[in-house]
């Protein structure tokens, strides 16, 4: 979650004989990072779509813009995407057994272009589907229409500035997101210009390193709060998470969350 309040997430869903519909949205800006999940799990799918229904600035894969007309394919690559508030995206997944008979499954991971009519056609049927409980459609058919509608593939290297993110997220990682860390001395370690660091930061998250840093501890103390595992209170926990003052961490928390950290775990107030 990339902005304060509410995240607001809603979903429907529809499961179709080995294929599944979903459509989501979201109130506030999100940041969501997908691994497709082991191929010889049986609760993996064999092959994962994505569609951005709503208009606007602000949906990105790893950096490279997406929009209206694209189709996200989630092949074995890992993939990491922005979504503005308000998106609205249409899923779909598909069972090991029919993507390999529709050949989905040698798909290249990526963002692909579209047929603008087919894609107008694939959508609607999905969301007709998704609209009337009581509609059947043949898997063939949804299969068709989707591939139908995928064109050419585009956009599977991430932009420069995404791999800039993902060195500071990196190095972060390596010295511990809970350590003090000035901007200009993470730049220097990285060999980067401050206007560099931030401009990656920005353009992608739609903020600076600065205050991503912070985003990313709310998110940590949010989790320790939730799970209260290995810590004797709410201030400790805020610590751990890297914050060194808890009432700044509590202001920063109920601003982003919309409430006191002390309403939301299991730990005991400070």
């Amino acid at each position: 979650q990339l902005q304060p309040g509410q995240l607001g997430f809603r979903v429907a869903e529809r499961v179709l004989r080995g294929i599944w519909l979903s459509l989501e949205t979201q109130a506030c800006a999100l940041r969501s990072c997908h691994a497709r999940r082991d191929p010889n799990s049986n609760t993996s799918f064999g092959a994962s779509f994505g569609a951005i229904l709503s208009d606007g600035p602000g949906h990105s894969w790893k950096g490279q813009p997406i929009g209206y007309g694209d189709v996200l394919v989630f092949g074995q690559a890992s993939h990491d995407y922005t979504l503005p508030a308000g998106s609205l995206r249409l899923g779909i997944d598909v069972a090991p057994e029919l993507a390999h008979q529709a050949g989905l499954t040698a798909l290249p991971a990526g963002i692909w272009r579209t047929d603008t009519a087919r894609y107008d056609q694939m959508v609607t049927l999905c969301l007709q589907l998704l609209a009337r409980p009581d509609a059947t459609c043949p898997p063939a058919q949804i299969m068709s229409t989707l591939l139908g509608a995928l064109s050419q593939p585009a956009g599977f290297d991430p932009h420069a500035r995404y791999g800039t993110l993902r060195r500071a997220e990196d190095y972060l990682g390596s010295i511990g997101w809970d350590k003090a860390l000035a901007v200009d001395d993470m730049s220097a370690a990285l060999g980067l210009s401050r206007r560099t660091l931030h401009r990656a930061f920005d353009d992608i998250l739609g903020m600076g390193p600065a205050s991503y840093i912070r985003l990313v501890r709310l998110h940590r103390f949010h989790t320790l709060l939730k799970s209260g595992a290995g810590h004797s209170s709410v201030t400790q926990a805020a610590l751990d998470a890297g914050f060194d003052h808890f009432g700044r961490a509590a202001r920063y928390y109920r601003t982003h969350f919309g409430r006191l950290p002390k309403e939301v775990g299991r730990l005991p107030k400070p």
